[in-house]
């Protein structure tokens, strides 16, 4: 799907702070992430596949990161699990930026 014009804003904000999104390719709520997002957004933000199966598979990275559920989301240093609306990550990125 084509990205809408927040999702394009949110993925810079995230790109800003070395976010990225983690997840495995057999996961429907990763699917359903990357949909929400839309396509252009998602070429900004980092895509890791956790699964060892999975293309391009960077299992270690999310073993490292303490991954536990897909998605998960990483941003600022932290690790943010679940499927996030754009209202909801716009207002995780304005709580990370306010404690800093």
């Amino acid at each position: 799907s084509r990205s809408s014009g927040d999702a394009i804003a949110i993925a810079r904000r995230m790109a800003a702070m070395d976010g990225r999104m983690l997840g495995a390719y057999w996961c429907s709520h990763c699917i359903n992430q990357k949909e929400t997002m839309g396509r252009e957004a998602m070429a900004i933000v980092p895509y890791v596949e956790c699964d060892a199966e999975g293309s391009n598979s960077q299992r270690d990275v999310c073993d490292a990161a303490g991954v536990r559920g897909y998605p998960s989301w990483q941003l600022g240093g932290q690790l943010f699990p679940g499927e996030k609306s754009l209202e909801g990550l716009r207002e995780l990125l304005d709580d990370i930026e306010k404690a800093r």
